[in-house]
């Protein structure tokens, strides 16, 4: 059995009682009343999306490209939207506009950062991405070279880091897939560009 297969496997497989833990944790909002209950309904909530997440990683690992992640959006909100989530700044021109999947990109990029900063700006025929961190992840584990990597996962694992540097080599495969061009830059943590 091929990895890819086995990814496509392992994604419905999770992806069954994660459906069953949605409507669990919509019923547990309802009835629960009392402060400690609803902090622990919130809890839950707070890891189903981390679960998630991972299912999304796993799909996109074995290839399966949901077609939303190619629909046009107001890249505008998305940038702001996820910077926002991990508390992080982003500047981006009002009027961007992009394939939808670029929310799965950077959420799978700022997640190995501390507080970023996201600059997005037009260039003739591109719109381009910089992601900054002045504390990065990436760079004090000096793995930046190879944060791409699946072979060099078992470093970043060690390093303690496995969740997050399994979400940039996600990432790097749905940018490739969207024709978002992804690097490890000289003066940013992460640039990135599209054909506008």
């Amino acid at each position: 059995m091929t990895t890819k297969t086995l990814l496509s496997h392992l994604g419905h497989d999770l992806r069954n009682p994660g459906t069953t833990l949605v409507s669990c944790i919509e019923l547990l909002r309802e009835i629960v009343d009392d402060p400690e209950g609803r902090e622990a309904v919130e809890d839950a909530e707070l890891a189903l999306g981390q679960l998630e997440r991972a299912w999304a990683r796993v799909d996109v690992l074995a290839g399966h490209f949901a077609p939303a992640l190619s629909e046009d959006t107001d890249l505008h909100a998305v940038f702001e939207q996820v910077a926002r989530a991990h508390a992080g700044t982003c500047s981006a021109p009002p009027d961007a506009r992009g394939p939808a999947g670029w929310r799965f990109v950077l959420d799978g990029l700022l997640e190995a950062t501390r507080k970023p900063t996201v600059e997005v700006t037009r260039r003739p025929g591109a719109l381009v991405v910089a992601i900054r961190d002045a504390r990065g992840v990436v760079q004090d584990l000096d793995l930046r070279a190879h944060a791409f990597e699946l072979d060099r996962q078992s470093d970043m694992k060690n390093a303690g880091r496995y969740s997050r540097f399994l979400g940039l080599v996600a990432a790097k495969r749905a940018a490739d897939h969207l024709g978002i061009e992804l690097v490890s830059a000289e003066d940013c943590v992460f640039r990135l560009s599209r054909a506008a």
